[in-house]
């Protein structure tokens, strides 16, 4: 049988007892559950008073959204890992219906799903792609402004980078299945093992860490795997100021300069090792490229409890 595990990173605020519950509601238990805190102990603990899941806490001691997640992903123990956001709910089926997509469709890495914005009044918000003028743009304009990589033609219908290296969406998210890069990071599912070969990004000044998401699947492609999107197993997430909502738009287009920067080193630095040594010198696993590892970063930030 499949195992899962779910990361959820934290700062200890209120919300996180939510997330856990709606966890501790599924139809299939997750086998662990791995929370990655950036927080005084005991604030954290007063919200797992009762829990029935299985957890692990994982102490943040520096660094941002990304190295929660990425010493999250290295915590793990299980065939599935599962990303929520600690102000995000899943509903009963979210964990069961993630596990039976692997099991119908073994040659994906990586299945997202959207989230149903909710205010704090319980009120669905509209999503801000969900117009008919955005769904028009993203047809016949998008495709003409900002053309995939070539290695990403195939996901030019879902979310994918663009030539100019910024993070894009086509016109079948967030309604249509399609091949797509992770479309949230609050709602994705990644097999275990490309994962721990994976890396979310972290630099300095990327605090937010505005298109993580997305970094983490062009590794994935880069490493010959396949990843897709579904409209099919939403989580509700509660609309709230927080650290990746509230901040200075300066501050964020930086952030985004800095992300299209770490982008563009990815891709530079896959030609330059094909360059080096002819394909068949390769390191893979199947037909899976194996890329250099950049694990080991963040992994001295974690005490294990």
């Amino acid at each position: 049988m499949t195992t899962v595990s779910v990361v959820v990173c934290t700062l200890g605020e209120e919300w996180l007892s939510g997330a856990l519950r709606s966890l501790e509601g599924q139809t299939f238990s997750p086998d662990e559950v791995v929370i990655v805190y950036k927080a005084p102990r005991s604030k954290v603990e007063k919200q797992l008073d009762g829990s029935r899941l299985n957890l692990k806490l994982v102490e943040q001691r520096e660094g941002y959204v990304t190295g929660a997640l990425n010493l999250g992903r290295m915590s793990v123990q299980s065939d599935v890992t599962l990303f929520l956001d600690d102000d995000a709910r899943a509903p009963p089926v979210w964990v069961e219906r993630y596990v039976k997509m692997f099991a119908e469709d073994s040659g994906t890495a990586c299945f997202s799903s959207r989230d149903i914005l909710s205010g704090l009044d319980g009120v669905t918000r509209k999503p801000p792609d969900a117009g008919a003028s955005v769904a028009l743009y993203r047809r016949f304009v998008r495709p003409w402004l900002h053309p995939p990589l070539p290695l990403l033609k195939k996901y030019s219908k879902g979310v994918y980078v663009s030539k100019r290296f910024k993070v894009t969406s086509g016109p079948l998210v967030p309604w249509k299945q399609c091949p797509s890069l992770p479309y949230r990071g609050a709602n994705m599912a990644v097999a275990t093992d490309p994962l721990k070969r994976a890396v979310f990004p972290e630099r300095p000044g990327l605090r937010r860490g505005l298109g993580y998401e997305q970094y983490l699947g062009l590794r994935l492609v880069m490493m010959g795997h396949t990843l897709r999107y579904t409209p099919d197993n939403p989580v509700t997430h509660l609309v709230r100021p927080s650290l990746s909502r509230s901040v200075p738009r300066r501050e964020e287009e930086a952030e985004r300069q800095i992300m299209e920067e770490m982008l563009r080193e990815l891709v530079a630095r896959r030609k330059s090792s094909w360059k080096q040594k002819p394909p068949a010198q390769e390191a893979r696993i199947g037909s899976a490229l194996i890329l250099p590892s950049d694990h080991s970063l963040g992994a001295q930030q974690s005490a294990l409890v």
